[in-house]
């Protein structure tokens, strides 16, 4: 029989984002889940660049697994 672990903290969020989701809500959610100031969740490219807010996360996955 597997052990299983005890969580130390409760998680902040339960579920990971769909594809379809635009990263500009995206990234308000975890603003206020996480309490950071507006603008400093920003989601970037391989290349360093910021992406855009109305791209979706699929798009993000795509850029990233290329």
């Amino acid at each position: 029989m597997a052990k299983t672990k005890k969580r130390t903290q409760n998680p902040i969020r339960f579920r990971k984002a769909r594809s379809d989701a635009r990263i500009g809500s995206v990234q308000v959610v975890i603003e206020k889940k996480l309490g950071v100031p507006v603008g400093s969740v920003i989601f970037v490219g391989p290349d360093g660049r910021p992406l855009r807010r109305n791209s979706t996360i699929s798009r993000l996955k795509a850029k990233w697994a290329a």
